[in-house]
């Protein structure tokens, strides 16, 4: 499953020999969220540049999961948060997702 991990330079992780087994990520939030481990360091990459970066629902949720999985892995010493493309980081929320809410709020 090292082709579900997408590397901070583009490049498919292919594991490291000297490193464990590297974090996998289910396929579905490979689009939005890419991971890579390089050594100690969980580089984390919002993958949305079509659209600036900026969140919806697949991302906020692919983030959440990332962040969870990664603050068990024991190998994980620091994380990089990046994004991909050139022209944000990341713009905030995505104007054009229609935000669930809470029953009884309007």
């Amino acid at each position: 499953m090292a082709d579900n991990l997408k590397g901070h330079n583009g490049d498919v992780d292919s594991g490291d020999v000297d490193n464990d087994d590297p974090v996998l990520v289910d396929p579905v939030l490979v689009d939005p969220v890419l991971v890579d481990i390089d050594g100690a360091v969980a580089w984390v990459t919002l993958n949305r540049p079509d659209r600036l970066n900026s969140f919806d629902e697949a991302l906020a949720t692919g983030l959440q999961d990332t962040w969870r999985q990664l603050r068990h892995d024991d190998r994980v010493r620091a994380i990089v948060l990046t994004a991909s493309g050139d022209r944000a980081f990341c713009t905030g929320i995505d104007r054009n997702w229609v935000v669930p809410q809470p029953p009884g709020t309007s």
